[in-house]
C-alpha cells in the first residue's frame, strides 16, 4: 500500500509519510528528519510509541505539533479512543519541554504517563 502524503501547510519541503500500522516518515525530498508511531490494542487505546524530530533545527516551529495532530487524527480512523504513552526526556528535549508540548495539544500528564481522550 502507498502512504498518505501530508504536506506542511508553512513549509513546503517539508511531507509526513503515514504508511499502515501507524508509522509515519517526517521527510523532505532528500532526507529522513524524524517519525513518529503508535500501535492500537484491542482496548482501542492508541500507544504512542515515539514521535521525534531528528534535527534541532526543526524544533519549536510547530512541526511536532503537526504531525502529533495528523497521528492522533490517523488513530481516530482507526478506531481509537485514547492515545497514551510515557514521557521520555533525553538529552536534547527536556521534561519541561515535553510537557509543555503535550499540555498544549490536550494531553493530560500523570507522572511520565500522557493520555487525551480522542
Amino acid at each position: 500500500m502507498e502512504p498518505i502524503i501530508y504536506r506542511h501547510h508553512k513549509y513546503q519541503d517539508l511531507f509526513l509519510e503515514e504508511y499502515e500500522g501507524g508509522l509515519f516518515y517526517l521527510k523532505t525530498d532528500s532526507m529522513t528528519l524524524g517519525l513518529a508511531a503508535y500501535r492500537i490494542s484491542n482496548s482501542k487505546i492508541a500507544h504512542l510509541i515515539d514521535i521525534r524530530l531528528n534535527r534541532v533545527e526543526i524544533r519549536r516551529k510547530g512541526i511536532g505539533s503537526w504531525m502529533l495532530n495528523i497521528l492522533c487524527s490517523s488513530a481516530i480512523r482507526e478506531g481509537a479512543t485514547s492515545i497514551e504513552g510515557t514521557l521520555k526526556p533525553d538529552k536534547y528535549i527536556t521534561w519541561g519541554d515535553l510537557k509543555s508540548f503535550y499540555l498544549k495539544s490536550g494531553f493530560e500528564i500523570q507522572e511520565l504517563r500522557i493520555k487525551k481522550v480522542l
